[in-house]
């Protein structure tokens, strides 16, 4: 029998779930019995069982019938409708069938079967153009007919058995059954005649297996975590809409046409600087000087107009109005919609930066603070707001399911219990084997040795030896180093072999596999040998099977067993793997649905044919006879038009039109070709040469046209045109990489309706399911000291943990027999004296007893308060041998060192040498090498100076510093000295290199110079300030405390990322290496090599062999190494060159000297026709490439490799890790993609299974293992902040959430209350301005108001924009009527006490202001129009009327002071990385990514590249950028190097042996006394000589660069950056755990509301008479406003709190902490109680606490009040007594 808590439902189930729950208990565990444990059966009256206890109930005849399968009629009709369809009753005999037909099981899963053989086909469907024409297109169309009619068959019987929608339990009440419905009826439309294709919403139908994941349990809960986290999710969202809001106006108002303009010469037009933009040829944003385009096109007369702060325009260049936005007229701020999507964007953190570099130049520099704002608050908050939101649901979720939880943990522990003792006994037992008494002995023995420790351990050294033969494999190897490896490997699979047949033979089979460990092992060893046996074999096993030995190194995840907090590490990964397991599935599922709803909008709309303006995608073949998708490639190719006297001839492109060109060297061939020039043969109709767009007719006729083939079009990497690389595009939007780059594609292919689909995909797949991802890990992370909790939770194991920590057990909810009712101890037995008020011998002491600790009272507040801490330290050691405990010198620099403005002068210091250091930059050495009366020299020479003898000055006094603290407490050798402590050992670190640079500078020690960099660290001592400051000192201990813990985490990412260093280390290496096209400068002259030539434009592009390896017996295998590098007559190293040309023949001729001849592709060599082979023009070639004496055109190509690479297990490791932070992952993967072989050129996607090894990489890596940091930082702050708060662990709930409570009304503070006019118009006005509707009004306007602003947008029309002006002067005139009513009503200090009316005040002035200057001036004042958006911030007033988003903002308000400790750390440590990259990067080439607005020139500039990198914004470029080592040395004058035929002129770059060993004019006429230059002769230049015609701009080694930016990538983004997520965690949780408590925020809220009705001026006190009036006013719990309540419950409250009464009074913290403590208030410990009253006691008044309570004055009141009655009784009846009596008159009158 299983039993179940009792104690109800839980609050988070539907009835129907709670009523089947003991039935879905009892079937989950497989109980036999018809028992389950319930409290719903329990009898009426009955008393309910205690909490955790169990009860049994009798299951029905009918729910056992139920449960074992054997359902009847009316069990599976029972939630039917009697009727159907108004005349299918239930006992019709054809409804009866097909209820019984849909109801089985076996329906269902048909149903389920035939759905996933839709969703195969919708997989294999296809947009390919004709498709429908091919085999494969008709059989799925027939196919689809099927599926159609079976779901129609399906829901008609589903409709006639339940009913359609009228009653309960019909069809179309289910929303599944809805979906189904809507799916098939546009099934049905699309198969009509002449209906459109609705073939994308077919997709939708694969949502249909989402019904059973309601039957798994796993998917389930995270379902239902999903669902339930809606309504937040929604909040979220809506707050984060109202930022984005206000930063799409404020970007509008900005930014708004700026990225219009680009730098460009006066010599063009307009409409061909349009187009020239349009395909990317003018790409420099730019602010100035801008000129009048109406004038220029008008006149021709340059009218410069505006200059603004952005970049200016150089040279004959003007900042010109293009009317092109970049990325294809996207990404711009000209509108609202635009803006947000930008913004959208941004805050993905994808693209940001080029989205500021632009709005930089074409702006101001300044504008970095809007976008680093955004990041600050869109990515680092809102975002992570969304995981805080699925993190608490999730963790609901798993405390809703405990109960059931509760049974398997049981079920799972005793089983593992039994696994274990069967392990054990396994192990420790000889198995009992039968056979041949050899073969007994045998089987013992081996069984002895598997069990050994010394076999374990000699395994494991073995698998380490393993390890690191496998970590030397690289590229180049030797042969000779190959065959010993191989040698080794043998050696190393014998043994594994040797040491499987071992366990075989000890264990036996069955005992072999138990263990899965061994069946990995095996299944290893099978593979090695296969591999060894088919590779000796001469096959290519090595190719693929030996990667697979690379697993082997899983084994050493063995010695985990043994290392505890490893151990935890990996439990927590395994604990992960089941709620994730079931994760993946629903993002697999989710991908697929997009994947296939992409296929159908986006499928084979990926190409175009950008690279060659003015082309079109065309295929020109029209035959009948054979269908067009044999004749055409499914991607059609790129054309242009040419002329009917051209026919035949080859062309040159560029002499066509400007920019143009061609895949065949700029050369193509006109030919004629007939067809119809429709939507089916190009998808460019606007090209036709016959019909514009609007005139095509229907159909197009056949005609011949006039095309040229420029070359194939270009498919994007990312596309959608089959179900594989839909799945590979989804995940790359997923991981965030590039995704922008596929929306931008998808808009311009298909319209910008495209953007819905891209950005419900990143919401839910990135924010939302990879976010639940996370919230997994985070959950299991959180869930570590569950024990721990469990058992603090438990009152026997909290009492002995208690017990043993000498702490009092304080039971809860009651006091202890020594504690009274307000938690002072009692009197003492021998009747020692008590303070009033207390349960002793005070006579009126009627206070009742009620929920224990809710006074402030405590036992010796002396001491809590005014305490404070004097510094001390003990010497009682001799310092440096010479100085004792009482030397008058040592006390005397003592006081110095101690006293707190030492402290001050060394920080100041500090800061100062910090800031030195940041003007220390590259472009003050700049200014100073620049030439004599350069603008700004003299004055960078001048700070160069002074920043030389500052630094003198700080070496000399952190020397100083030094010398007194070590003379003060010793140097090394006694405890307490200066060198014990690690921030002493930095200092001293410092000074000593500060020394030795001070000794060193003006020496010739040129080896030193590298020590200056070390000067950085120096920056290192402002760490010190963060240890007294709380919240920093917070974060910068949790991130101390959390290095230990990150170590094992950092071990276990080695270890996985070692793993899958080796496996692409035999997958890949040497086979990066690729040959490119080089135009050798200094050999063929700058003709060939600038401006628009072939070579310029194709430099570094890698040579296709499709394209050069024309001819017959020629494949394209033939291009490698040995192909590149011939023929070498360069200077370039590692190239060569071939020629082009060709003849008639049938093969490409080979010369003499072994030259092969090329033609341009396959293409035309297999296709062209003899005659037009002849026809290719070499003479034209000679305008694109260089000649050469034979009169051949050249090429000349280089041999080079990828920077990111797998050639060895070093650069794989580096590789991998820049793959796992999602930056520039998808170059490297397709770099592998296209690989071909080792010293083989690419092919493209030669290898498209490597993306699938990339993703699990990235799975792995990536979303799991480095997800770790995230939960091991995110764990240690909690840590670390609970200790810091003084927080217990063994604090039950309700203790938890007293302190909690008492923390919120500790900073509740009293506000003042504006008292209103009594009389009087101000009366009346202010009746008016505070009434609701005002309220109301107002906000509908500010509504309005920032739709108006909303709606602005570039180029408004006249009418729009007086419109709008006049909607400015209407809001601004009603906002100041506002505020002017408002002044009138509340007076000037009321009115300004709001801080609403002053933000309001401050705006309407403005924009009066504003106003009045356009007016006057006739000037825009774009600052001012600025300050007007901020009136949209009112919007934000409605936020505490709602919940969701109340708690929302007051996370973001209280996690505030948290980020900025964060902050502050994180700048701080920026400020670190900054300096020293300044020093080390500051003066290298820039390249690709280290550019002009990304560099370590200057300090500004290297903070935003920090924060850039901290984004993760290609940091890693940045990386490869900074380690570059070619052509790096900058030329100051012009040289001539030896075998270059050109002069290097100034600001050129050449290699660094060529300006050491090759620089002839370096020695001048050979005069001078280093002699003439020698060829040849080794003789390196001197470095006086080098460096008057050189500078070094080369970068650092890969080790020192890697180690500075992984670096940074570890601290600032995977620890600091996470602990912005910590921070958000807390404080939502906390403010969402606050609206849950007893006594939440809104309450204490609602307190301080009442009690400034009785205390207007806020003077923290009111008289005791009015707390009735205070407690009748307020809500339940607090007080019984609202509710039927007596004076005398009122008088009940005060008699059960303690309120202290001060002279008549009562104080606002005692009386709120008093009456909280009523409803929530329990004994807590002693610890944590001190700490919170320390609190408090500093608001209190004083510390001497009244005799007297208000409950004293309140039971004065009534025993005064009882006495008054009483003598008014009795003095009643005396008089009637004596009336009746004496005055028989008398009484009968009264």
């Amino acid at each position: 029998m299983v039993e179940i808590p009792a104690g109800g439902a839980s609050p988070m189930r539907t009835t129907s779930e709670t009523e089947t729950a003991p039935l879905r208990k009892a079937e989950l565990n497989g109980v036999s019995d018809a028992e389950v444990a319930t409290t719903a059966a329990a009898p009426a009256g009955a008393a309910a069982p205690a909490e955790g206890k169990y009860q049994k109930v009798k299951l029905s005849p009918s729910t056992l019938a139920m449960r074992r399968g054997n359902d009847t009629f009316e069990d599976i009709s029972r939630d039917l409708p009697e009727i159907s369809m108004f005349c299918l009753t239930k006992e019709n005999p054809l409804r009866r069938v097909i209820i019984r037909c849909i109801k089985h099981r076996y329906f269902t899963r048909a149903v389920l079967f035939v759905i996933l053989l839709n969703c195969a086909s919708l997989a294999a469907s296809s947009q390919r153009p004709a498709f429908n024409l091919t085999p494969e297109g008709r059989f799925l169309l027939k196919v689809e007919y099927f599926f159609i009619a079976f779901f129609t068959l399906e829901m008609v019987l589903k409709i006639m058995g339940m009913g359609f929608i009228l009653r309960k339990g019909t069809y179309m009440r289910d929303p599944w059954n809805v979906m189904d419905f809507v799916v098939v009826v546009l099934g049905l439309v699309s198969i009509l005649p002449q209906a459109d294709n609705y073939t994308a919403i077919r997709a939708v139908r694969v949502l249909r297996p989402l019904r059973t994941i309601t039957r798994v349990k796993g998917m389930r809960n995270l379902v239902i975590t999903l669902l339930e986290s809606l309504p937040m999710l929604l909040d979220v969202l809506v707050l984060c809409f109202f930022a984005f809001f206000i930063y799409g106006i404020i970007g509008i108002q900005l930014m708004q046409g700026i990225l219009r303009y680009r730098c460009a010469p006066l010599s063009m037009t307009q409409q061909e600087l349009y187009s020239a933009t349009e395909r990317g040829d003018y790409e420099t944003f730019c602010s100035g000087t801008r000129i009048d385009e109406g004038v220029l096109e008008s006149t021709g007369v340059v009218n410069p107009t505006t200059t603004g702060l952005g970049l200016q325009c150089s040279g004959e260049d003007f900042c010109r109005l293009t009317n092109s936005n970049p990325n294809y007229r996207i990404t711009n701020f000209d509108h609202f919609p635009a803006a947000l999507l930008t913004i959208f964007q941004c805050i993905s953190l994808e693209g940001w930066t080029d989205v500021m570099y632009a709005a930089q130049d074409a702006l101001t520099g300044w504008i970095w603070i809007y976008f680093v704002s955004l990041i600050w608050f869109g990515s680092f908050f809102a975002v992570n707001l969304t995981l805080a939101v699925l993190y608490l649901r999730f963790k609901q979720s798993q405390e809703v399911s405990a109960e059931e939880a509760v049974i398997q943990q049981a079920e799972a522990r005793a089983k593992g219990e039994l696994d274990a003792q069967a392990a054990e006994d396994a192990a420790n037992l000889v198995p009992v084997v039968s056979g041949p008494s050899w073969w007994r002995g045998l089987r013992r023995s081996c069984f002895r040795l598997q069990a050994h420790s010394k076999f374990e351990v000699l395994t494991m050294i073995i698998i380490i030896i393993n390890t690191a033969i496998m970590m030397v494999e690289r590229h180049p190897q030797p042969e000779a180093e190959q065959a010993i490896m191989d040698n080794i490997n043998y050696l190393l699979t014998a043994y594994f072999g040797l040491e499987m047949l071992i366990k075989l033979a000890g264990l036996g089979v069955r005992k072999y596999v138990a263990d899965t460990m061994n069946v990995f092992d095996g299944l290893v060893v099978i593979v090695s040998i296969v591999e060894i046996s088919v590779t000796n074999s001469g096959g290519s096993g090595g190719s693929g099977l030996s990667v697979l030995r690379t697993f082997r190194l899983l084994r050493i995840f063995k010695l985990a067993r043994s290392w505890k907090e490893l151990n935890k590490i990996i439990n927590t990964i395994f604990k992960s793997l089941a709620s994730i397991a079931y994760l993946s599935l629903i993002l697999l599922l989710i991908i697929f649905i997009f994947g296939l709803l992409g296929m159908q909008l986006f499928g084979y709309q990926y190409y175009y044919c950008d690279a060659y303006p003015r082309s079109f995608r065309l295929c020109p073949e029209d035959n009948t006879d054979t269908p067009m998708f044999e004749l055409c490639p499914s991607h059609f190719r790129c054309y242009i038009s040419c002329k009917q006297e051209e026919e035949g001839t080859w062309l040159l492109v560029p002499d066509r039109f400007d920019g143009g060109t061609s895949q065949f060297f700029d050369q193509a061939l006109c030919e004629a070709k007939e067809f119809a020039w429709d939507g089916k043969h190009s998808l460019d109709l606007e090209h036709s040469p016959h019909y514009p767009p609007e005139t095509v007719p229907d159909p197009v006729p056949v005609r011949t046209h006039y095309v040229a083939l420029v070359g194939d079009s270009d498919l994007a990497r990312h596309h959608f045109d089959d179900i594989y690389m839909s799945f590979i595009t989804i995940f790359q939007i997923l991981t965030g990489e590039n995704w922008n780059s596929v929306m931008y594609d998808g808009m311009r292919s298909v319209g910008n309706y495209a953007v819905v689909y891209f950005v419900l995909l990143v919401v839910v797949g990135n924010y939302i399911i990879l976010n639940l991802f996370l919230a997994i890990l985070l959950d299991n992370f959180g869930g570590g000291n569950d024990d721990a909790e469990t058992s603090a939770r438990d009152p026997a194991a909290m009492e002995a943990a208690l017990s043993a920590s000498g702490r009092q057990v304080m039971p809860v909810g009651g006091l202890t027999p020594t504690m009274s009712a307000n938690g002072m101890e009692s009197a003492p037995a021998d009747g020692g004296s008590t303070d009033v008020g207390e349960a002793g011998d005070d006579p009126t002491n009627i206070i009742k007893t009620g929920k224990s600790n809710r006074s402030l009272r405590t036992r010796n507040t002396t001491a809590m308060v005014g305490s404070t801490i004097v510094k001390n330290v003990e010497m009682t050691d001799r310092s440096l041998f010479l100085f004792g405990p009482e030397n008058k010198l040592r006390v005397f620099l003592y006081h110095i060192v101690s006293h707190k403005y030492f402290e001050y002068i060394v920080i100041l210091f500090i800061v100062l040498s910090s800031v030195c250091l940041a003007l220390d930059s590259d472009d003050l050495s700049e200014k100073i090498a620049s030439p004599e009366g350069t603008p700004g020299r003299e004055a960078a020479v001048r700070l160069k100076d002074a920043l030389r003898y500052l630094d003198w000055v700080f070496v000399i006094m952190f020397t100083v510093e030094a010398v007194l603290k070590i003379i003060v407490m010793g140097f090394v050798l006694h405890a307490g000295s200066y060198l014990r402590n690690p921030w002493n050992v930095l200092d001293f670190f410092i000074v000593i290199i500060g020394l030795v640079l001070l000794g060193t500078e003006g020496s010739n020690l040129t080896n030193l110079e590298s020590l200056r960099a070390l000067r950085t660290f120096r920056a290192l001592r402002p760490i010190r300030m963060a240890s007294r400051a709380e919240g920093m000192k917070v974060v910068v201990n949790a991130l101390f405390q959390s290095i230990p813990p990150l170590g094992n985490v950092l071990l276990v990412c080695l270890l996985f990322f070692l793993i899958f260093s080796i496996l692409f280390v035999n997958l890949l290496k040497g086979s990066f290496y690729y040959c490119q096209v080089v135009c050798p400068e200094q050999d063929v002259g700058a003709d060939y090599c600038e401006g628009d030539s072939w070579l310029a434009r194709h430099a570094g592009m890698r040579l296709d062999p499709v394209y050069v390896m024309g001819g017959t017996g020629v494949t394209t295998k033939d291009m490698n190494k040995e192909w590149c590098l011939a023929n070498t007559d360069i200077t370039i190293s590692g190239s060569g060159f071939h020629y082009v040309g060709g003849n008639s023949g049938t093969a490409i001729p080979i010369d003499s000297g072994g030259n092969r001849h090329l033609v341009t592709s396959m293409y035309h060599w297999s296709e062209m026709s003899d005659e037009e082979r002849t026809t290719f023009n070499i003479t034209l070639l000679a305008q694109s490439l260089p000649p050469s004496t034979d009169g051949l055109p050249k090429l000349y190509h280089q041999w080079v490799n990828k920077a990111a690479n797998f050639d060895n297990v070093w650069n794989s490791l580096i590789t991998l890790f820049e793959m796992a932070t999602l930056e520039m992952w998808l170059d490297i993967m397709y770099d592998a993609v296209d690989s071909t072989g080792v010293d083989q050129q690419p092919i493209r996607d030669s290898k498209l299974w490597i993306c699938l090894v990339v993703v699990i990489f990235l799975v792995v890596c990536s979303f799991f293992v480095l997800n770790l940091f995230v939960g091991v930082t995110i764990d240690k702050f909690n840590d670390m902040k609970a200790k810091q708060e003084g927080r217990s662990l063994f604090l039950t709930n309700d203790q938890q959430n007293w302190l909690t409570i008492q923390k919120l009304l500790a900073a509740t503070k009293p506000i003042r209350k504006f008292r209103p006019p009594q009389v009087g118009f101000r009366r009346s006005v202010f009746n008016i301005v505070t009434t609701d509707s005002f309220d109301a009004f107002i906000m509908a306007m500010i509504m309005c108001n920032v739709l108006f602003m909303s709606m602005e947008h570039y180029e408004m029309s006249p009418p729009w924009v007086a419109a709008t002006t006049n909607a400015n002067f209407f809001f601004t005139a009603l906002f100041s009527v506002e505020a002017v009513m408002k002044l009138i009503a509340m007076g000037v200090i009321g009115y300004f006490r709001d801080a609403w009316n002053t933000f309001d005040f401050t705006v309407v002035t403005i924009s009066l202001v504003g106003i009045f200057l356009e007016q006057v001036m006739s000037t825009n004042v774009s600052v001012v129009s600025l300050l007007r958006v901020f009136r949209v911030a009112r919007i934000f007033r409605l936020i505490p009327k709602a919940k969701g988003l109340r708690t929302l903002f007051q996370t973001l308000l209280f996690s505030l002071p948290a980020l900025f400790n964060v902050g502050s750390v994180l700048i701080l440590f920026f400020f670190i990385f900054s300096i020293m990259g300044m020093n080390l990067f500051g003066s290298i080439r820039l390249g690709d990514n280290l550019n002009r607005h990304a560099n370590f020139q200057n300090f500004p500039r290297s903070m935003l590249l920090l924060m850039r990198m901290a984004t993760g914004e290609s940091w890693n470029g940045i990386m490869h950028d900074c380690s570059v080592s070619d052509n790096c040395i900058r030329v100051l004058k012009p040289v001539q190097i030896y075998g270059w035929e050109n002069v290097s002129p100034a600001d050129s770059y050449v290699d660094s042996e060529d300006a050491w060993y090759k620089c002839v004019d370096c020695y001048g006429d050979g005069t001078s006394e280093y002699g003439p230059f020698v060829p040849d002769s080794g003789t390196k230049l001197p470095q006086a000589l080098w460096s008057e015609y050189f500078e070094d701009e080369c970068g650092h080694p890969m080790w020192l660069t890697g180690l500075y930016f992984c670096g940074f990538v570890l601290i600032c983004s995977f620890i600091l950056l996470n602990l912005v997520i910590a921070v958000i965690l807390d404080n939502f949780q906390s403010s969402t755990a606050n609206e849950a408590m007893p006594v939440s925020r809104f309450h204490m809220s609602r307190f301080v509301e009442v009690w400034a009705d009785l205390d207007p001026d806020a003077n923290y006190f009111i008289p005791v008479s009015k707390l009735s009036n205070l407690i009748s006013e307020l809500e339940p719990p607090l007080g019984v406003k609202g509710v039927v309540h007596t004076k005398s419950e009122v008088q009940n409250i005060i008699m059960t709190v303690d309120i202290p009464n001060r002279s008549g009074q009562v104080h606002f913290l005692e009386t709120l902490h008093a009456l909280s403590g009523r409803v929530a208030g329990t004994q807590l410990p002693e610890e944590e109680e001190e700490h919170i009253h320390m609190r408090m006691h500093e608001r209190l008044p004083d510390s001497n606490y009244p005799k007297y309570s208000a409950a004293h004055y309140h039971a004065a009141l009534y025993v005064q009040a009882a006495v008054r009655g009483f003598l008014a009784r009795h003095q009643m009846k005396n008089r009637r007594y004596s009336m009746k009596s004496g005055d028989k008159d008398g009484y009968q009158a009264l």
